[in-house]
């Protein structure tokens, strides 16, 4: 069955329509979450890996923290994991010292060769959660 509208009527559905996509678009616009910016410039995380060429076995990731006081540097909870960058390898979990306030030393066992990412996790006192990011070539033992 056709259904035809008169001129008017036609007029009167697209201005409906237009007027229900208006609302639905100022709706969703309303709803939506704006995420609060955080100042993180004023702390600097890097890391850097020890030995710098390592082969399979124990590795080092240092972890140094700046741009903020020495107490809020300290008060850091800092983590470190290990991913290898082919599936299947469980993360390996670095055992983390405070060496001073703003220098952190995480240790770990790298069993395998090959390609690995270090995430160094710092969360600090104030909420803020930085991350760093190291890519690691682990040689086979010699």
């Amino acid at each position: 069955m056709l259904v035809r509208l008169a001129h008017s009527q036609r007029r009167l559905a697209r201005l409906a329509l237009t007027g229900g996509l208006l609302a639905a678009v100022t709706i969703a616009a309303a709803c939506r979450r704006t995420p609060v910016p955080q100042d993180t410039s004023a702390v600097v995380v890097s890391a850097h890996v020890l030995p710098p060429q390592p082969t399979v076995g124990p590795v080092r990731l240092t972890i140094t923290l700046s741009g903020a006081t020495a107490d809020l540097l300290g008060q850091a909870n800092v983590g470190v994991v290990g991913h290898m960058t082919h599936p299947g390898m469980a993360p390996v979990v670095g055992a983390v010292t405070r060496r001073e306030p703003d220098i952190y030393e995480a240790a770990f066992d790298l069993s395998m060769a090959g390609d690995w990412i270090l995430v160094a996790t710092v969360r600090l006192p104030d909420g803020r959660r930085l991350e760093s990011t190291t890519a690691v070539r682990v040689q086979p033992r010699p």
